[in-house]
């Protein structure tokens, strides 16, 4: 045994052994880059569509010379029925029992199916190649390339029925009413990141139309009329907004930083200044601003209980008061609250 490990390893062409790794490795990488540089979903269609053709065409080359093609006397229906037993017992029991254990920690159907034919699957590919230019005897070469071709077909055949028992017991994400040819030629992982993205958009759509109709209204934390102490905060918070905006590294990058005004600078607002001079009752509302003496022209503006600012032209009828120091009538508008 001793004898024959080491004819085999020195049999071995380790640099075509790590040229063959460095093919498979940078194909790896090149598509993963690749899928990285080119967000395009009809990209990855294809690319997938082109691994699957090089996929088969391998394993066309693969059966053609372990059949002898390549002019040698082993077959890959020569070997004895232990081989045949040997591949296939890892391909069997790995999926059976990926299986078993998936499904008793809880993972979904989907979940389960995709664990048991991760571990059943195995890339032949790699060592087909491998096996292809290492070896330039006809019959070495033969009996090297059966190897991981018999383990491929009985890993293909191990795998469809699986995933035809699943599809029937509605495991995967194919419905089972669709058509064998249909589930074969879509793909559904990325059908279903679309319709979960659709899903969401709807859900959003629905909420919004919800609170336009008012079903939402009562329950929406700002439904509620606001203090006018917290619409004093308000104001403030949006004066502090709009004095920070444009700063930072990114807004000088970008966006060019704006200078900050200086406090004598900032206006107040109408609202913001009427809130400064209103004086609160005790339950936080405001009171009635009331003017006593108006002249005609004027306007007079009144807080409900909603803080919003009612202004009353002076062009409503008015009764007279008397007269100021110049002899001018003053009249005084009428009480306002039955008119709200």
């Amino acid at each position: 045994h001793d004898e024959q490990a080491d004819n085999l390893v020195g049999a071995l062409d380790f640099g075509a052994l790590f040229i063959t790794l460095g093919v498979v490795i940078s194909g790896i990488l090149g598509g993963l880059y690749s899928s990285y540089k080119i967000d395009s979903k009809l990209f990855r269609i294809w690319a997938n569509r082109l691994a699957n053709v090089s996929g088969v065409m391998l394993i066309v080359v693969s059966f053609f010379l372990s059949a002898g093609g390549g002019g040698g006397n082993t077959t890959l229906w020569g070997h004895p029925w232990t081989l045949y037993v040997g591949v296939a017992f890892p391909c069997v029991l790995g999926i059976f029992i990926a299986t078993f254990l998936a499904k008793s920690l809880g993972l979904t159907s989907p979940e389960c199916m995709t664990i048991g034919i991760e571990c059943c699957y195995q890339n032949p590919g790699i060592a087909t190649s491998v096996a292809i230019t290492m070896f330039d005897d006809p019959d070495e070469r033969a009996a090297a390339v059966s190897i991981p071709l018999l383990y491929g077909g009985l890993q293909a055949l191990v795998i469809g029925i699986y995933c035809i028992l699943g599809w029937k017991l509605g495991w995967s994400k194919a419905p089972a009413s669709d058509g064998f040819c249909t589930i074969v030629s879509t793909n559904y992982e990325i059908e279903s990141i679309g319709q979960v993205g659709s899903e969401e958009e709807d859900e959003t759509d629905e909420e919004g139309a919800r609170r336009l109709d008012g079903d939402e209204v009562e329950s929406h934390p700002q439904s509620r009329p606001r203090t006018s102490t917290e619409e004093l905060e308000c104001i403030e918070e949006e004066d502090n907004e709009d004095d920070d905006s444009g700063g930072g590294l990114w807004g000088w990058i970008f966006g060019g930083r704006r200078q900050r005004p200086r406090p004598q600078q900032r206006q107040s607002t109408p609202a913001k200044r009427l809130l400064e001079n209103q004086d609160f009752a005790e339950d936080d509302t405001p009171k009635r601003v009331s003017t006593p003496y108006k002249r005609e022209g004027s306007r007079d503006r009144v807080m409900s209980e909603d803080t919003q600012a009612t202004t009353v032209a002076s062009s409503l009828p008015s009764t007279p008061t008397g007269t100021d120091v110049r002899g001018q009538e003053i009249r005084k508008f009428p009480d306002l609250e039955g008119m709200q």
